[in-house]
């Protein structure tokens, strides 16, 4: 019996050092197939090594972690039982320990932005009984300077990398509600709500559509807007900030790239929440409180990201990217008034246009929205609060126009192609045919019901077109945002509708 066993034990070690080889022969076949590079690249997504997303190369190095420990224990001589417990204990000390210090950057790091229910901010029972959601600010009295650039995603990018706008300082200063407004003082005439199209993202805190119309017409404006709300929180911050303004009228700024989406459904915020609460209000599991908080929405991920991208995104910049129709044409170019503009975007904010308009009305993009619409439009009315809603146009919807003969439909069939969950595309003359035809849908939609409702309806997209054609640089290259000049040509357009 003991040479039995003596004979079995060599034979047992050998097979576990043949799996060791098997986890270290995945780990080498895992980094050896690199992910879809044009597709990252046509989705402006930084590549890592020039073969990686940054979710890929974290999976991947996660896995080398995993299997490399295991292997490793199964390599020596301890037993089964003592590979799995010391395996245990590594993953499990490793995942305290960055719980631990991703916690502890999220006390040190001050938060870029403050969220809280709507009806820990709402003083008035009646409006708080109506409202649902959040509101959101800024770190209150804080001014921050940055160099704005206007680059594509760092790694490898477009096979024609042409450069962007001039690099510039840029200056964001908040109120004592963590606003972007000069210092609060008296009655406002107009208030304005929206995301950052209204915030004005990127670029001064004097160079705003906002704060240019105020200087252009003599108009006291006061800002609700807070870049990546939605449109319910335009309604909560609006009641939240701007009801108490004093302005007789309130201009919301729709932005079709990121407002139709379905809202899921709110809580309903008509008792105060208590602070030790907040978290919970939202449904998730304590699990998921915990995770978000340690890691999900950390200064700690943020940073790690960053830091990896400053390492790894240099390395296979310069490689050729694979021969790819859907990019030949990007950035696209647009020659007029003696320069050539170039403008950028990702497959899905140009496939985002392409509603039926039946089909936009009837869905939850829509609905979901309008119905928050309606409290606003109710809200304004019972205040005596005149009304604007404006369109803001995505790049793709201003700029597509000006590009029909010069972008065939096969090139834009395989830009299409390119862009996460793409399905079953139809062949490239009627996704052409659909793609224009469908352009307007969306503003038409919401055009249409404002008309009915005798709310005043202000669309960017026919002004922002002509300056395009004009050869006036409206959007930046490769972000989305508006530029100095269009943020004057929006300020210019105003002036003429609160004349």
């Amino acid at each position: 019996m003991p040479d039995t066993l003596s004979r079995r034990a060599p034979l047992r070690l050998q097979l576990r050092r043949r799996v060791a080889l098997g986890f270290a022969a995945t780990i080498a076949i895992a980094w050896a197939i690199p992910g879809p590079v044009v597709a990252h690249v046509a989705r402006q997504e930084p590549l890592l090594l020039g073969r990686y997303a940054v979710g890929h190369f974290v999976a991947l190095a996660l896995g080398t972690l995993l299997l490399g420990l295991v292997a490793a224990l199964l390599w020596n001589q301890r037993s089964l039982a003592e590979v799995v417990l010391l395996a245990f204990l590594a993953l499990g000390s490793t995942a305290a320990g960055v719980v631990l210090v991703s916690s502890l950057a999220r006390v040190r790091i001050s938060p870029r932005y403050q969220t809280a229910p709507v009806a820990n901010v709402v003083q008035d029972p009646a409006l708080r009984a109506q409202l649902t959601g959040v509101v959101t600010w800024r770190d209150p009295n804080f001014r921050w300077e940055w160099i704005r650039e206007d680059l594509p995603a760092p790694g490898r990018s477009y096979p024609r990398r042409v450069a962007g706008r001039p690099a510039s300082p840029v200056a964001l200063t908040t109120d004592d509600r963590g606003l972007r407004n000069p210092p609060r003082a008296g009655h406002y005439d107009v208030s304005v709500a929206g995301d950052s199209f209204t915030e004005g993202l990127m670029v001064s805190d004097d160079q705003t559509w906002w704060s240019l119309l105020s200087r252009q017409t003599g108009l006291r404006i006061y800002n609700t807007g807070v870049a990546g709300l939605a449109i319910r929180e335009y309604l909560n911050n609006w009641v939240a900030f701007g009801l108490d303004s004093g302005a007789r009228t309130v201009i919301v700024t729709i932005f079709e790239g990121n407002d139709w989406k379905a809202l899921d459904p709110a809580p309903r915020a008509a008792a105060v929440v208590p602070e030790a609460t907040q978290a919970g209000v939202f449904g998730a599991s304590v699990l998921e409180r915990v995770f978000d908080f340690a890691w999900d929405t950390s200064p700690l991920r943020f940073r790690a990201e960053l830091a990896l991208e400053q390492l790894l995104t240099p390395i296979g910049t310069d490689w050729p990217l694979p021969p790819s129709l859907g990019l030949s044409w990007m950035p696209a170019a647009i020659t007029a008034g003696g320069t050539t503009q170039h403008y950028a975007w990702e497959p899905k904010h140009m496939m985002r246009l392409d509603w039926e308009p039946a089909s936009f009305a009837a869905s939850p993009e829509w609905t979901t929205n309008e119905a928050v619409l309606r409290q606003l439009a109710d809200l304004a009315r019972a205040r005596g609060v005149r009304l604007v809603i404006a369109y803001a146009p995505s790049k793709p919807h201003v700029v597509l126009p000006l590009l029909r003969d010069q972008v065939s439909a096969e090139q834009l069939r395989a830009f299409a192609a390119l862009r996460d969950h793409a399905g079953d595309l139809p062949p490239p003359e009627s996704l052409r045919d659909r793609l224009y035809r469908n352009l307007d849908t969306q503003e038409h939609v919401l055009g249409d019901w404002c008309a009915e409702r005798g709310i005043e309806f202000v669309s960017l997209t026919a002004m922002l077109r002509d300056r395009v054609a004009d050869g006036v640089p409206v959007y930046f290259t490769y972000d989305a945002h508006w530029t100095e000049e269009g943020h004057a040509a929006v300020s210019a357009h105003f002036a003429r509708v609160l004349r």
